[in-house]
């Protein structure tokens, strides 16, 4: 029971430090961050991720890396120049924008099995993979790999030393486990 209490009290001090933070919230912001938070166990918006970096001089690091670098679903989004995801300059590491589904006939966000197809000499990529995610890229030039979702939507961008996924490889079973693989033989 100790235990327990000792987790609940933890986790309600990290998402004071989150609200503190980042934001002058109303309460129904207070409210969506309380249930994002039990659902998930964590609230990460791109701007928390990049002052997180920056803070730690990461972003330097991996903008300038000549070492092979997996982004995965926020990790990819940081790559490009800009999301709209509270107006967000990111890292722009590659062209183009993160751009909000939207949608009335689905949900948002995606959470599930999507079909992803790999191009060309990445055609080895394509599997199903698992997707949690309501924003997404529609750039073609760094492309490796699609899926549909409301839109059509890049789902993998490789670009020099970076590679980046929508999806979730770690949720993903079998496919993950060879996405992985894939990116590990990439070092």
């Amino acid at each position: 029971m100790k235990k327990i209490i000792e987790e609940k009290r933890k986790r309600q001090q990290r998402e004071e430090r989150i609200k503190k933070k980042y934001r002058n919230r109303d309460e129904d912001d207070d409210e969506e961050i309380h249930n994002t938070y039990q659902s998930w166990n964590l609230y990460v918006k791109k701007a928390m991720l990049l002052d997180f970096l920056n803070d730690k001089k990461l972003d330097n690091f991996i903008f300038n890396t000549n070492k092979m670098t997996l982004g995965i679903c926020i990790g990819m989004h940081i790559l490009f120049d800009y999301s709209e995801e509270d107006d967000t300059q990111c890292l722009g590491i590659i062209n183009g924008e993160i751009k909000k589904f939207i949608s009335t006939d689905l949900s948002i966000p995606q959470m599930g099995w999507n079909y992803t197809e790999g191009l060309d000499d990445y055609k080895h990529l394509s599997n199903y993979y698992y997707f949690a995610n309501s924003f997404y890229s529609d750039n073609t030039s760094s492309a490796v790999g699609y899926s549909n979702y409301i839109n059509k939507f890049t789902s993998v961008v490789k670009q020099d030393n970076y590679i980046g996924c929508q999806f979730h490889p770690e949720k993903s079973s079998l496919a993950g486990e060879a996405f992985l693989k894939y990116f590990i033989n990439q070092i």
